[in-house]
C-alpha cells in the first residue's frame, strides 16, 4: 500500500526506570516494571481498540525486558497493519501511587487516503504456459476504522473459461477474541465442457477462519448448478450428474515450508496436510464427504554440478475422497492432467501432470454420438516427481530467472468409490502408473502487473 513506507521512532522507559539498572544485559530481566495503561495520540480514522490490540505483549509485560521486548512486537505490529505513516512509541513514569508502573505513549501519523486506496489489473500465465488470464483488483484499507480491508476483485481464467466477480473484507487480529478473520462472497463459472461435457455455476460464502503462518482453517457455503450444451453429447455419467447441491464444508490445513525458495527451492524441505469435511448443512441436497490431501517436497543442491547452482527436487503428493450416502459429485472429485511450469509446482495443490492434457490422466467415458470421452475424476491418487534445475550459461537469462531443467514424473488416478470398493487393487493400480519425461527452460511468469493504479487511487479521493 503506497510507496511511503511507515517510520517507527522508539524512546526508553524513564529515566528513573532505567538508573535501577547498572548491568542491563544482567539486571533487565530482574528490574520489575509494568505498564499501567496505554496513550493514543494522532489517530483520527484508526480505532484506539486497533492499536491497543498491538500492545497485547507489551501489557502483560512485568520485567524492564519483558517492556523492552514488547516495544518492538508493538511497533511491527503496527508497521505491518499498512495504515500509518508514522509510528512513534514512548514512555512516562505512571501514577505516583502506583510505583514501578510507566504508561505507555504511541503517536501515529495516518496514511492520507490516496495510498489507502490501490487498484491493479494484471496478468498470469495458465498451466499449459500459453494463454494469459486477466485479473482486476480494487482495494480500499481502513474504510471502518478497523483496520479493515475490502476488495473487489474479477477474474477470468482462458483454460476453464472460468470467470469470478468476488468481494472480501478483512479484520487484522484484535486482541484475543477477534482476528484474523476475512469474509468473501463470489459468484463465479467454470467451463468444463471441453473435457468433462459439463459447466459448474456457483453463487458462494468464504469465511477464514484462522490463518497463520502453518494453520489455516476456512468455511465455504456454496449453492451449485451443474449445466451441459444443447448437444446433449454428454456421457450417462455426467448427465446423471446435473442440476443443484449445496456445498457446506470446513477445511484445515496444516503447512510447513523450511525451503530457501519457493519458485526455485535448491535446499531444504515442505509439506501439507490438508483435511476437508462436507455436508455440515443439514439440507438434502448438501454433498457430503471427507477429502484428505498430503503434499512432501524436499530439496538437495548438487554441488558437484559447480557453479550451475543446481538442485535435486523430489516430491510426493496424493489424495483421497471418501463420500458418504449417495455418489461423489463430479465437481468434488480429483482431476489430473495439466502442464505446469515445472513440476516444483506450488505445494498443496494436486493435479498438475507435465506429459498430458489438461484432466486428460484418469477414468473416463465415452460421450454420446461422438468419438470423444469425458474425463470423470478419480477419489484417489498419487503422484512423484524428479526435479533438475539449473542456471544457464548466460548471464542475462539467470538474471531475468530462466532457468533449465529435467524431470521425471509417475502417478495414477483411480475410481474405487463409483465402482465398488472391493475392486479396488493396490497392486494393479502400482502397476498402471502413467509416466513422463522431459527437459526444458523454465520462464516464471510475472504473476500481477500493476497498472493505473493511480488513476484508481485519484478516483476513488474524488
Amino acid at each position: 500500500m503506497g510507496g511511503t513506507a511507515s517510520k517507527r521512532r522508539m524512546s526508553g522507559v524513564s529515566s528513573a526506570k532505567k538508573q535501577r539498572s547498572c548491568n542491563p544485559k544482567l539486571d533487565m530481566q530482574r528490574v520489575a516494571v509494568r505498564v499501567h495503561d496505554v496513550i493514543i495520540k494522532g489517530n483520527t480514522r484508526t480505532k484506539d481498540l486497533v492499536i491497543r490490540a498491538a500492545m497485547d505483549d507489551l501489557l502483560r509485560a512485568s520485567t524492564l525486558g519483558e517492556v523492552s521486548q514488547g516495544v518492538q512486537v508493538a511497533g511491527d505490529r503496527l508497521h505491518q497493519l499498512g495504515i500509518f505513516d508514522d509510528i512513534q512509541l514512548g514512555f512516562q513514569d505512571g501514577p505516583t501511587d502506583l510505583p514501578d508502573t510507566v504508561n505507555a505513549l504511541v503517536s501515529v501519523k495516518e496514511l492520507p487516503l490516496k495510498k489507502l486506496c490501490d487498484g491493479k489489473v494484471g496478468f498470469a500465465i495458465n498451466r499449459g504456459g500459453t494463454c494469459p488470464n486477466v485479473q482486476g483488483e480494487l482495494k480500499w484499507k481502513n474504510l471502518l476504522g478497523l483496520a479493515d480491508t475490502w476488495e473487489g476483485s474479477v477474474s477470468y481464467n482462458k483454460v476453464d473459461n472460468a470467470g469470478e466477480f468476488s468481494t472480501k473484507v478483512s479484520l487484522p487480529k484484535l486482541g484475543d477474541c477477534v482476528g484474523p478473520v476475512s469474509a468473501r462472497t463470489y459468484l463465479g463459472s467454470q467451463d468444463f465442457l471441453k473435457s468433462s461435457s459439463y459447466k459448474q455455476h456457483a453463487l458462494g460464502l468464504a469465511l477464514d477462519l484462522l490463518n497463520t503462518k502453518n494453520h489455516k482453517l476456512s468455511y465455504d457455503l456454496a449453492w451449485r448448478t451443474l449445466t451441459t450444451d444443447r448437444s446433449q453429447t454428454a456421457s450417462k455419467s455426467v448427465s446423471r450428474q446435473l442440476g443443484h447441491d449445496l456445498l457446506s464444508s470446513a477445511k484445515y490445513s496444516y503447512q510447513v515450508d523450511q525451503r530457501d525458495s519457493i519458485k526455485r527451492p535448491t535446499k531444504g524441505y515442505a509439506y501439507s496436510l490438508i483435511t476437508q469435511l462436507a455436508g455440515l448443512f443439514p439440507d438434502l441436497r448438501s454433498t457430503r464427504f471427507l477429502r484428505q490431501q498430503f503434499d512432501f517436497r524436499c530439496a538437495l543442491p548438487l554441488k558437484w554440478f559447480g557453479k550451475a547452482n543446481a538442485a535435486l527436487n523430489l516430491g510426493m503428493s496424493g489424495g483421497v475422497v471418501i463420500p458418504s450416502g449417495k455418489k461423489l459429485s463430479i465437481a468434488d472429485k480429483i482431476f489430473m492432467g495439466g502442464d505446469s511450469f515445472s513440476p516444483i509446482g506450488s505445494i498443496g495443490e494436486l493435479g498438475s501432470f507435465p506429459g498430458f492434457e489438461y484432466r486428460g490422466l484418469g477414468p473416463s467415458e465415452k460421450r454420446r454420438n461422438t468419438l470423444l470421452r469425458d474425463a470423470l475424476g478419480g477419489d484417489v491418487a498419487l503422484s512423484t516427481f524428479a526435479n533438475i534445475s539449473y542456471d544457464l550459461p548466460m548471464k542475462a537469462l539467470r538474471d531475468a530467472g530462466i532457468y533449465g531443467h529435467a524431470f521425471a514424473c509417475a502417478g495414477n488416478l483411480s475410481n474405487i468409490h463409483d465402482n465398488g470398493g472391493h475392486n479396488f487393487s493396490p497392486k494393479k493400480f502400482l502397476q498402471t502408473f502413467r509416466t513422463s519425461i522431459g527437459c526444458g527452460v523454465v520462464i516464471p511468469p510475472n504473476k500481477v502487473i500493476p497498472f493505473a493504479t493511480e488513476i484508481v487511487s485519484k478516483a476513488f479521493q474524488t
